[in-house]
């Protein structure tokens, strides 16, 4: 079986072969009825993935339906029907496969014309049956007391024994050990109506943590990391072929080197802080730029400085990466995902090994399309 180090070997060769496959799985334990490969998938369609919490993948996918045999059914491609996705490239006659996450449908669309029959598949992360997207609204008030510890918390909504308004996800979820400890510090209350992914939403504001959806289907609900430990997936340049081109945006109407976080007002205190830019190396620094600019957040469910300085360090991170962003064009590679970084080398922009985080990639279905990635410019914060 080709090994990653066979797969890295491969992108630098001018000879791809890349394969996708889909799984259909049982609503009830995602469990495999069906694998569909290359052959009966029409080649069109592309995988979105998005850095931020909550929904991240979204699908557009397309099946030869020649026979109808893809036609949306109780018991097969049907409401709540998931797939699992998978990008590949075959190595020496055998395939190297990386998963792409697990998908629920939204609205499929049966097309037949004289020239084609096929199945068009639209899905998103399993997020979607959390959100209201597919699934996730409640019948009835959900209340978490003040003072519930946040593992058990997550653990009975994910797996439905706080709730018979949500779908059991069979999958384990991924916590932080970070926050095996805590508690919530206020009653969190949704009314009928609501959807139960707001209460993980507002749980990670609180925390200033990351929830989502990974490529094997399982939620993840993780500390934030410092970028400036994160190795490079690729190294992009104008050197290898497997780069495009880019477009540099210089955003300067978006720049802040402060964030001022405000809390709720607790016996007349309010939770507050304010994190500053003041890293000499980084060039929107308030020292380089010679003036402060504050991005204001007011919060009530900040109720703690600590809180308050968490949250503030968090969103800084993310607003002083937006001053640099590219836009990269590349030949699909499928071991590439949000938050990674990458660097590139490219003389026309001005960079030289310079280190990107990676916001939001688009890779198409279809042979010989070029794959697109978003991502903005990591800077360390001292």
């Amino acid at each position: 079986m080709p090994t990653i180090s066979d797969y890295y070997a491969k992108l630098r060769t001018r000879y791809r072969k890349p394969k996708i496959k889909i799984e259909l799985l049982h609503r009830e334990d995602e469990s495999i009825y069906r694998s569909i490969t290359t052959d009966l998938i029409n080649s069109s369609g592309a995988l979105t993935i998005s850095n931020q919490n909550g929904l991240r993948r979204h699908l557009d996918l397309s099946l030869v339906n020649l026979d109808g045999e893809y036609l949306p059914d109780i018991d097969g491609l049907w409401v709540g029907g998931k797939i699992k996705l998978w990008l590949g490239e075959e190595i020496d006659g055998e395939d190297l496969w990386f998963p792409q996450g697990v998908f629920v449908l939204t609205n499929p669309d049966a097309e037949s014309y004289r020239s084609s029959r096929i199945l068009r598949l639209k899905a998103v992360d399993k997020f979607g049956l959390l959100d209201g997207t597919v699934g996730g609204e409640t019948n009835s008030t959900y209340i978490v007391p003040v003072g519930s510890n946040v593992y058990t918390v997550l653990r009975e909504l994910l797996n439905g024994t706080s709730t018979s308004d949500l779908p059991v996800d069979i999958k384990t979820p991924i916590l932080d050990q970070q926050y095996a400890a805590e508690v919530t510090p206020y009653t969190l209350r949704k009314e009928v109506g609501d959807v139960l992914g707001n209460v993980l939403l507002e749980l990670q504001g609180m925390l200033s943590a990351n929830v989502f959806y990974n490529v094997n289907g399982e939620i993840v609900f993780e500390r934030d990391s410092s970028d400036d430990i994160k190795g490079s997936l690729w190294d992009f340049s104008t050197d290898e072929f497997n780069y495009l081109g880019a477009t540099r945006t210089y955003k300067f109407d978006e720049v802040y080197n402060a964030v001022r976080v405000i809390g709720d007002n607790i016996d007349g205190n309010l939770a507050l802080y304010e994190a500053q830019n003041t890293n000499l190396a980084s060039p929107t620094s308030i020292q380089n730029l010679g003036f402060q600019r504050t991005w204001v957040i007011e919060d009530p469910v900040i109720n703690t400085d600590t809180l308050a300085e968490d949250r503030a360090n968090y969103e800084l991170k993310r607003v002083t990466a937006l001053y640099s962003d590219i836009s990269l064009s590349s030949i699909p590679m499928y071991h590439l995902d949000v938050d990674h970084v990458i660097t590139l080398t490219d003389s026309g922009l001005g960079l030289n090994r310079d280190r990107f985080l990676i916001n939001e990639i688009t890779i198409p279905l279809s042979t010989g399309g070029q794959m697109t990635i978003s991502a903005s410019k990591t800077e360390e914060l001292i």
